[in-house]
């Protein structure tokens, strides 16, 4: 009989048990839930990037490249897919600091921060080799890569004195993505052919996109400005280059905007910005040598002093469907055989069109000695987005002209792009009018009265002069902000700081005090029910 009430109280205290261990896991995973629901999130750090005080890197051949990757324990294995991976570097030095000549491996300079003194050649120079990746590094001095192909150049930041990007020789090869600040030239090719030039911004106190015996490249939504404005600052400037393709770049406060020099050939400029420069296009006489078929359509100069200027060397340009806007003087033509068709002109003295086809019955006429007209101008400015919203309207106020965005409202004052647009405001500044109306103050004197004064603030109407930054997306990379670096003005030492992100969660515990009471309660019963078993 003892002996069952043994086992009894035994399995009673194991179902006790496991009841406890149940209520204590149960109430856990309760509150954990209440956490989660609550969007809360654990506690956790990002570690700043460290970067490796390193010297000046010289490597000649694959062989040097592999003993280099063994020594230095890089990740990859030279192949395209895999590539040597040479990251979290800090160089300094007065050579050039990473320099890799005549290497068919594959390898891709990462992250790294180069900071060379200002009589430094260049950050980066690479000769002959082919399928490998610059990106993402901060430079002090620029890039030139010489007889190489396959190569992407993407993401980085150069601030240097003399040419941001260089190529020559080089094809097929991709530019993309960079920011570069200097004070002399941004982005160069010389005898580099079928090479991507896309969505750099350009900086610059002289050249900004240079080419100088290339063919078919092509270069695409790129921004080039200018830092201070001076004489002989240039955009694009092909010069005895042919057949390229230059498409929505934005060139800006330039002395040219695209200049033409020398002997160039077939080229196409098409849906580009023209912007507050001296001269919008300028085709210089130099030496005799025709600038020749070369073919305008769908650009917009805007707010220049010349929209267009051709030299007596400028012979069959062709120069159709553009639109003139805001400029002091919108074309001059000296030259031969020049083609104006179906511009819109904001010069031109008339705007009747009484048959309604959509061009104004009196031609425009060029000024200059070739006594050039353009017999359709057209009566509406350009609308490439189909959104009723003229895109020069769209561009000076910071609107992207190549969407349909009508109905959008940025400003957010419940006042649609294309009502901004009939009203004649600013579709980036509010209309939502400010009414302030003081406290009312209650008095027990019969002689006072309570006056409320209303002050109504009137919307701006100031219309923005910046052109739209937004581009099509056809690059394969995202720009990406520079890593901030800081100089000390009394030494050489660089620091580069990545922010470091920390987020706080406060979980929830089972408290000491609440574990101890359930397990008190659990054993009070367990004695209870065994004393009751014993006097049974």
């Amino acid at each position: 009989m003892v002996s069952e009430r043994r086992n009894s109280r035994n399995k009673l205290l194991i179902v006790l048990i496991m009841l406890l261990i149940i209520s204590i896991n149960g109430i856990q995973n309760m509150i954990q839930s209440d956490v989660e629901e609550n969007n809360e999130v654990k506690s956790f750090n990002l570690n700043s990037i460290s970067f490796i005080d390193h010297a000046p890197i010289y490597i000649v051949g694959d062989d040097e490249l592999i003993d280099y990757a063994n020594n230095e324990g890089l990740s990859g294995d030279g192949s395209i897919s895999k590539p040597y991976i040479i990251e979290g570097l800090n160089i300094r030095g007065s050579s050039i600091l990473i320099e890799i000549h005549n290497v068919s491996l594959s390898f891709k300079i990462f992250n790294n921060i180069l900071n060379g003194v200002p009589s430094t050649p260049m950050g980066i120079e690479l000769t002959n080799v082919t399928t490998s990746v610059i990106e993402n590094n901060t430079l002090e001095e620029g890039i030139k890569i010489i007889e190489s192909q396959y190569m992407i150049v993407s993401n980085n930041y150069i601030n240097t004195s003399y040419w941001g990007i260089e190529l020559q020789y080089s094809d097929y090869n991709s530019i993309v993505n960079n920011t570069l600040i200097n004070s002399n030239n941004g982005l160069y090719l010389h005898t580099s052919h079928f090479n991507r030039v896309d969505f750099n911004n350009v900086t610059s106190n002289y050249y900004s996109l240079y080419l100088l015996y290339s063919n078919n490249n092509i270069i695409t939504g790129n921004r080039l400005e200018t830092s201070s404005p001076s004489f002989g600052t240039r955009g694009l400037n092909p010069n005895l280059s042919n057949n390229n393709n230059f498409t929505d770049n934005i060139v800006s406060d330039k002395t040219y905007g695209i200049y033409l020099r020398n002997w160039a050939e077939n080229n196409i400029y098409k849906s580009n910005i023209l912007l507050n420069n001296e001269y919008g296009l300028e085709v210089e006489a130099f030496d005799n040598r025709k600038k020749r078929l070369a073919n305008f359509s769908f650009n917009y100069f805007i707010n220049n002093q010349y929209g267009t200027r051709l030299s007596i060397d400028a012979e069959n340009m062709n120069i159709t469907m553009n639109d003139y806007f805001g400029n002091t003087i919108d074309a001059l033509d000296n030259g031969t055989s020049n083609i104006f068709s179906k511009n819109y002109w904001g010069t031109h003295s008339s705007t009747a069109d009484m048959n309604s086809d959509g061009y104004v019955d009196d031609p425009f006429y060029i000024l200059g000695s070739s006594n050039n007209v353009d017999m359709k101008p057209r009566v509406n400015q350009l609308d490439m987005d189909s959104d009723n919203l003229p895109d020069i309207w769209e561009i000076l106020n910071g609107l992207n002209h190549k969407i349909n965005d009508a109905n959008e409202d940025p400003d957010n004052d419940g006042v649609s792009n294309y009502d901004e647009y009939l009203n004649g405001t600013d579709p980036q500044v509010s209309d939502i009018t400010t009414t302030t109306e003081p406290p009312t103050t209650t008095s027990t004197e019969p002689s006072t009265t309570t006056t409320t004064t209303t002050t109504t603030t009137e919307p701006s109407t100031t219309t923005s002069t910046e052109p739209s930054t937004t581009t099509t997306t056809e690059s394969p990379t995202t720009i990406t902000e520079p890593p901030t670096t800081t100089k000390s003005s009394s030494t050489t030492e660089y620091t580069k700081t990545t922010s470091t992100t920390t987020t706080t969660i406060s979980i929830p515990q089972v408290s000491p005090g609440l574990t101890s009471l359930i397990l008190l309660v659990s054993l009070t019963v367990f004695i209870l029910l065994c004393r009751k078993n014993e006097r049974n």
